[in-house]
């Protein structure tokens, strides 16, 4: 039997934490029906609910034999982030502590989650045990398909009592006595018992930082592992999950690193979410990254379906085009949130399909559209793989864990892999320890705060054998911008970065004609001796070097990438085309140079079939034309805003 390719919809209710909460718009039994038979009338096969910590299960069960009758498959999740506020008045101590002190929720007007800290006695217990009932129940309902343990796991750094007391359990695991502590923090604790974790990552304590971070991802993983063991303990044939969001790490984030323990992996996608609608470059990065980390295909369980505070004009066609962009990226199911609105108090009127009281929305019917073009292209979707990357950009866990600017790593990194999808190259992460044999073409190292000295012989190694890379070091301050270049013979004098919402410097060639610019920050350096300068700022400081006996080591001494993202320069297009002369992109494109950045095309293929997906969000019509290594050319005229796929031609063979 064909595989169908997964696609859905969250529909909300039964959520827990609060199930009378005034904003749940489907009141029961009849509106659940009227509902599911929509939802599958418009082309999706599959809902999400969250089942949180007063759900009545017999209702639960009512909706999934509702939609084992309408042929909807259900990813089973639990929204035990969210406790209510009986919960929080009568244990006040399961409240969180932040570093200076402040407590919450507040109150019953505070809605912040996550409500309750995951290291409260009482609140695991309860957790426990919703996992255990629903398990218990489903786990033979046909309608399940998918157990999801936790929406989103982030936690902020808790100085509760409760988490205090973990931390110094925890560190009797990782440390020989409290001696051995004091030496690598200089502290001069009595005992483990003593303890303080540090309230903010200053340089002094920067290892006390380091291991609160640590302890703070483990924390987060034992928590989530606990809640997954339950659910093995009774259904070992289901797959079970979590969406993840946010590369934060020490900073109170999960770690995606432990994403390859886990059955399959899902994330949460806003395309629009705190960024101009044309600038999706994260949302494209962040899938990317999470399939090199785990070496698994992602499913989107949280795919922005309508408006919100950041684009209250996020249309049908949006969806469109960015639910090709997500084909095109190799993304193996999607489920849209939401279907209805939430009505009052949190998050009212955000990401919804259908209005109150209105199924037929432009949204709903160009999705219905949208997933009636699928049809067509179901089984390259479903087992078709993007190109070998040739490209690859330094990620390891070390670089995000301990980054005190996670955001610059981010940014940077994010911005070269936006830089070489626009130039219509396949990009793809190490996100293990560099290896001297590595055969990508071109490794970009972004913002990394100093590497291991095993890293640096790797480099090298790599380098020697004609590599080719890209080296940017962390900007933060000139000390650890030295402690980066110190193993290339850099030296730094100063760190540039003027107060504006934005700052930068022309770039010139050695002709001293303009180039482009350098936006941000940049590092003031003695020039190398071995160094060539292929391009100075304007006052005749280096900007980017070439380095070592081949010119195969490039270093810049600004943030290019971050450049790039803020910018999408063509100057640093010109510039990047250079460092890949003798390397054929997945696809290249024949379109105006200015509207670049506005073409997205990716290729899928399986073993007989090939798939191009061209995106555009020019304002206007444009012809381009796709070549893509071993097919015929696609010629093609593409109108504003819209999406479009082609089947690919095999070129013949003499």
């Amino acid at each position: 039997m064909k595989e169908k390719y997964p696609i859905g919809v969250h529909y909300e209710y039964p959520f827990g934490g609060m199930c009378d909460r005034p904003e749940w718009l489907p009141k029961g039994p009849e509106d659940w029906k009227k509902d599911l038979r929509e939802i599958r009338k418009t082309g999706f096969n599959i809902i999400r609910i969250r089942i949180g910590f007063d759900c009545d299960l017999d209702d639960v069960e009512r909706l999934l034999d509702m939609a084992l009758k309408e042929q909807l498959r259900v990813i089973f999740g639990f929204a035990t982030f969210y406790v209510n506020d009986k919960f929080v008045q009568e244990y006040p101590d399961s409240r969180f502590v932040n570093a200076d002190g402040t407590i919450f929720p507040e109150g019953t007007h505070d809605y912040r989650w996550q409500r309750a800290c995951i290291n409260h006695p009482k609140y695991l217990e309860i957790r426990n045990k919703i996992v255990e009932d629903c398990v218990k129940r489903f786990k033979n309902h046909k309608a399940v398909a998918i157990w999801d343990i936790h929406n989103e796991p982030s936690i902020r750094h808790c100085y509760c009592p409760n988490t205090i007391n973990q931390f110094r359990k925890w560190l009797t695991g990782v440390y020989e006595d409290i001696d051995s502590l004091n030496k690598e923090w200089d502290t001069g604790f009595k005992d483990f018992a003593s303890v303080e974790p540090p309230k903010k990552p200053d340089e002094p304590r920067r290892r006390q930082w380091d291991t609160w971070g640590e302890f703070t991802v483990s924390n987060l993983t034992n928590f989530l592992q606990s809640g997954i063991d339950i659910i093995k303990k009774y259904d070992r044939d289901r797959p079970v999950t979590f969406n993840f969001v946010g590369l934060s790490m020490y900073h109170g984030g999960v770690d995606w690193w432990y994403g390859r323990r886990l059955d399959m992996v899902t994330i949460s996608m806003y395309p629009s979410w705190g960024q101009h609608r044309g600038q999706t470059a994260y949302v494209w990065h962040d899938l990317d990254l999470l399939k090199s980390i785990t070496g698994k295909n992602p499913w989107i369980v949280e795919w922005q379906a309508g408006p919100n505070n950041g684009d209250p004009f996020y249309s049908g066609e949006d969806i469109r085009i960015e639910t090709f962009n997500a084909f095109g990226h190799g993304v193996k199911g999607i489920v849209f949130y939401r279907w209805e609105p939430l009505m009052n108090r949190i998050e009212p009127w955000v990401h919804h399909i259908v209005e109150p009281g209105n199924y037929e929305t432009e949204r709903r019917e160009t999705i219905h559209h949208t997933i009636g073009e699928m049809e067509a292209m179901e089984d390259v979707l479903v087992y078709g793989m993007p190109p070998k990357a040739d490209i690859a950009i330094y990620m390891p866990r070390t670089a995000v864990a301990t980054s005190l600017d996670v955001n610059q790593t981010r940014n940077s990194s994010t911005g070269y892999h936006a830089l070489f999808n626009d130039l219509g190259y396949e990009v793809e992460f190490i996100a293990d320890h560099f290896k001297r044999d590595d055969d990508h073409k071109l490794v970009i190292v972004p913002a990394i705060q100093g590497l291991k000295q095993t890293e640096i012989e790797e480099i090298s190694g790599y380098l020697e054998k004609g590599g080719n890379m890209v080296f940017e070091p962390s900007l933060n301050n000139t000390a650890t911008c030295a402690a980066g270049l110190d193993w290339l013979g850099l030296t730094p004098t100063s760190t540039d970065a003027p107060i504006y919402f934005l700052v930068g410097w022309e770039l010139k060639n050695p002709e001293n004609e303009f180039v482009s610019w350098a936006f941000h920050r940049r590092v003031l350096l003695k020039e190398h001796p071995k160094g060539v300068v292929d391009y100075r700022f304007f006052d005749n400081q280096p900007a980017i070097f070439r380095m070592n006996r081949g010119g195969n080591l490039i270093v810049t001494t600004f943030p290019f990438g971050w450049t790039y993202l803020t910018g999408r320069l063509k100057g640093l297009r010109t510039i990047s085309k250079l460092w890949l002369t003798d390397v054929e992109p997945s696809v290249s494109l024949a379109v105006p140079e200015d509207s670049r950045p506005l073409i997205k095309a990716k290729v899928l293929k399986t073993e007989d079939r090939g798939l191009l997906l061209v995106t555009s969000k020019a304002t206007s019509k444009l012809g381009i034309t796709a070549k893509v290594k071993g097919y015929r050319a696609v010629r093609t005229v593409m109108q504003p805003f819209t999406a479009k796929a082609f089947d690919l031609q095999k070129t013949r063979t003499r």
